[in-house]
């Protein structure tokens, strides 16, 4: 039986962003360069090794503080590294390329493990802890023993569709919550799926450094798993993947469990579909006769087919097809989309064949040469980019600018105050959540409960960058640098050790919606602002901010069932183009002018009077989260709470359609900060 990282449990401790050295060091080069069995490195004693590959080494350890077991991956391009006898470890040599090489996979293997540990999905493995020792990196994640697919299937052959579907289904869920951030996996397989000894099931192997080498290196540009991997993933343009690529990769592991046998490379079917041959994946309708239902080997048989214009879109479109849902329309391109599809792909088509076929021969002698059959990793779904990072004011220039700078939008030309304009929630009851027909709703929108609301007051706005510089200025809060981003040059949120919430990564004003700034800089605000006006200010229960938002309306939008009319009342992606003429994939099919964050106020309110409560930032809120509700929600976190993630609502500029619902809710820890994640204020 198989040992791999299991999901996280609530003791777990969470350490994001900590990093040591290492303690009592006593370990010899051994067998393939991995430590040696009871090496000791800070406080995790080697057990064995569990797995080792192209790009690194897991090990089973032993915490020595509370004698739990722990799988820890260890940063080891084996290309272009070496293990010293004392355990240190290096670029193989001392050439500029191989030292580049290894230092800049170790960085991108750091920041990779940063964004990783958001994810908190119990289908997903987790990351508990990292830190740096003997010159490389180190991931920490919790153990627990199972078996993946593969083996599992060997012992439980011809699932049934309902079996298939409690394994798939959870899986989905957790792609659904990677595609959201941006993500894919681009590596699943029957290999990288653990069924847990409780039977659920766990995508593994995100491979970080494996996808940093493969970007930056042309000799590892491209690695396929045959059978699994698309055809997108043989080109070098990896703005054709998208979450039609892991639909394709899920739909090949399900054939796999049908069939017993993997799906023939897209590259050998989209050869022989191209010299007029019949495509020579077995018909599944004919193989899955009377033993599942049509509409769910139809499904599959969607998700395989070759062209990536030609499969589901998003994971809950696919979803609908698995489940034969008839009550829910399924999500459909609009023209524009199909023909920007068919414009993306027209221009290569001439020469696709003959690029595929000599990828396919590089990849066979690749793989021959580097003895290892590479396995692709996680993308990101989305291009976009930065300005030039704009100086820090000067602390003269910055009293000034609290002086004399008009802190949200103007209502009058002397407005200097430094209290946000607030507007009066009327008390009420309301039903919190999303029914279980509402469209790309996630299952922790429930249950659907009715809540009652005392009356209170909410910023009419979201927090401007000028009305935060101004607390700044005053108070002398100092916020260390450092911030998720958009990267032009990679394409993804990437960690800026720079960031900062007056230059989140594009150029704003004072009355933009502060950036950048974590749970924590928003108590520290609230803080400030309370005893500057002796008002009881602090962050909206969840309760409360869904109460405001829905301003006395059911529909997923505050503005009706319309989404032509989303550009109307917020900022999100849609057809506005970003830099370097950047579309956004998944978008609203309307435009706002705005790629980026817009000043405040300028979309139309709510019901209440609220500008921006959905879309340009997400808003932080004061309450700890919960699967699913049972009173967290209508409770705030105590300030000085180290433990438990913060609700985040309202969604930003980088959101398409469906997540951008009243109902839509998620969560981060209190230290981190992204260039989309704001704040608004409250007081009862």
């Amino acid at each position: 039986m198989n040992s791999y990282p299991a999901g996280r449990t609530s003791a777990v401790t969470f350490e994001l962003f900590s990093y040591s050295g290492i303690e009592n060091v006593e370990m010899l080069k051994t067998y393939k360069d991995c430590l040696s069995i009871g090496a000791v490195i800070l406080n995790y004693q080697i057990e064995r090794v569990l797995g080792q590959g192209g790009f690194g080494i897991t090990y089973l350890a032993k915490n020595l503080n509370d004698q739990t077991l722990v799988a820890i991956k260890e940063y080891f391009p084996k290309t272009v590294a070496i293990r010293e006898k004392n355990g240190q470890i290096r670029a193989k040599s001392s050439t500029a390329e191989d030292i580049h090489q290894f230092e800049w996979g170790l960085d991108r293997f750091r920041k990779e493990v940063l964004t990783l540990a958001k994810f908190d999905h119990e289908n997903i493995v987790p990351v508990l802890y990292f830190f740096e020792a003997l010159g490389t990196v180190y991931m920490v994640m919790p153990f627990i023993e199972g078996e993946n697919l593969k083996t599992y299937l060997s012992n439980h052959p011809m699932m049934t569709e309902s079996e298939l579907l409690k394994v798939v289904l959870p899986l989905l869920d957790g792609l659904e919550v990677m595609h959201r951030a941006g993500y894919l996996h681009r590596d699943i397989k029957p290999d990288n799926i653990l069924i847990c000894q409780d039977g659920r099931p766990i995508l593994l192997d995100f491979g970080a450094t494996r996808q940093a080498m493969g970007v930056h290196s042309p000799a590892m540009t491209i690695v396929l798993t045959p059978g699994y991997s698309p055809i997108e993933q043989s080109y070098q343009d990896n703005k054709r993947q998208g979450p039609w690529s892991d639909i394709f990769s899920m739909g090949a592991v399900i054939y796999y469990a049908i069939t017993g046998k993997k799906p023939p490379s897209s590259i050998e079917r989209m050869i022989a579909t191209g010299a007029q041959r019949p495509d020579p994946l077995p018909s599944l309708l004919e193989i899955g006769k009377g033993k599942y239902r049509k509409h769910f080997l139809l499904a599959i048989e969607h998700a395989l087919r070759i062209s990536e214009s030609d499969r589901p879109r998003t994971v809950s479109e696919w979803k609908y097809e698995l489940l034969g849902d008839k009550n829910i329309t399924s999500p459909t391109l609009s023209a524009e989309r199909k023909e920007a599809i068919v414009e993306n792909s027209r221009g290569q088509l001439s020469t696709r064949l003959t690029k595929s076929i000599l990828t396919w021969f590089g990849i066979l002698l690749g793989m021959v040469l580097m003895g290892w059959a590479g396995v692709l990793v996680m993308g990101y779904l989305v291009d976009a980019g930065h300005s030039k990072s704009q100086p820090l004011p000067s602390a003269e220039d910055s009293e000034k600018l609290s002086l004399t700078s008009t802190l949200g939008p103007p209502t009058s030309k002397n407005q200097q105050s430094f209290e946000p304009e607030m507007i009066s929630i009327p008390v009420g009851n309301f039903l919190m959540g999303s029914p279980t027909a509402e469209r790309e709703r996630d299952n922790d929108e429930g249950p659907l409960h009715r809540v009652n609301i005392r009356a209170f007051t909410l910023g009419k706005y979201e927090v401007t960058v000028g009305e935060f510089r101004a607390f700044v200025s005053s108070s002398g809060y100092h916020i260390e640098a450092g911030c998720f981003e958009w990267d032009v040059s990679n394409n993804q949120w990437v960690f800026q050790a720079d960031g900062y919430w007056d230059r989140p990564g594009f150029s704003q004003t004072d009355r933009n919606p502060v950036a950048c700034v974590n749970w924590n800089d928003a108590q520290a605000y609230i803080r400030w602002l309370a005893k500057r006006t002796a008002k009881p200010y602090r962050l909206p229960t969840e309760a409360e901010w869904e109460y405001a938002a829905r301003a006395g309306t059911t529909t997923a939008w505050y503005w009706g069932e319309n989404l032509n009319s989303t550009c109307q009342y917020a900022n999100v992606a849609d057809q506005t183009k970003g830099p370097n003429n950047y579309s956004w994939i998944e978008r609203h099919e309307c435009s706002d002018e705005y790629f980026f964050s817009a000043p405040v106020g300028s979309f139309q309110p709510n019901g209440f009077g609220l500008y921006d409560i959905l879309g340009n930032v997400w808003e932080w809120t004061c309450s700890e989260y919960q699967e699913r509700y049972s009173g967290e929600e209508q409770r705030c976190s105590s300030s000085n709470s180290t433990n438990g993630r913060r609700v985040l609502r309202g969604n930003s500029w980088y959101n398409g359609p469906w997540w951008v619902r009243v109902a839509d809710r998620y969560r981060y820890s209190p230290e981190v900060r992204y260039s989309n994640l704001g704040f608004r204020v409250a007081h009862d």
